[in-house]
């Protein structure tokens, strides 16, 4: 029964295996930010859809953020989608970023949408 103890207490000293840059284990992951940026027209739709790598859709308000942790090093794929048909996506729509790990990569999405006679806004 102590042995059972004894290696209780020991799980708790050893620094996780999957590395978070604490401990002297580096970090083997990061973080991805999103942002989406929309001019025009006031009658915005109510939110777009952000995909990481073609995974599950994560909403993310017109003019807001979505943060996803916990993302492998390396280069992911972003796409901005569930975008009204009045309203562009500023290219490149897919694009890549880049995970460092421990770091934080960020991209931005510009949105222009026309107003709902199909016009570009006006310049102010």
């Amino acid at each position: 029964m102590a042995a059972k103890w004894l290696l209780l207490g020991l799980a708790f000293l050893l620094p996780p295996a999957c590395g978070d840059g604490i401990n002297g284990v580096p970090a083997t992951s990061g973080q991805v930010q999103v942002h989406a940026v929309t001019t025009g027209d006031a009658a915005f739709p109510d939110d777009y859809l952000v995909l990481l790598d073609g995974g599950l859709p994560r909403s993310i308000d017109v003019n807001g953020s979505v943060t996803y942790s916990n993302i492998a090093a390396g280069d992911h794929l972003i796409e901005l989608v569930e975008v009204i048909g009045r309203c562009h996506v500023e290219d490149p729509n897919p694009r890549t970023v880049t995970v460092v790990a421990g770091g934080t990569a960020s991209t931005t999405f510009n949105v222009e949408c026309l107003d709902s006679n199909g016009a570009p806004p006006p310049e102010l």
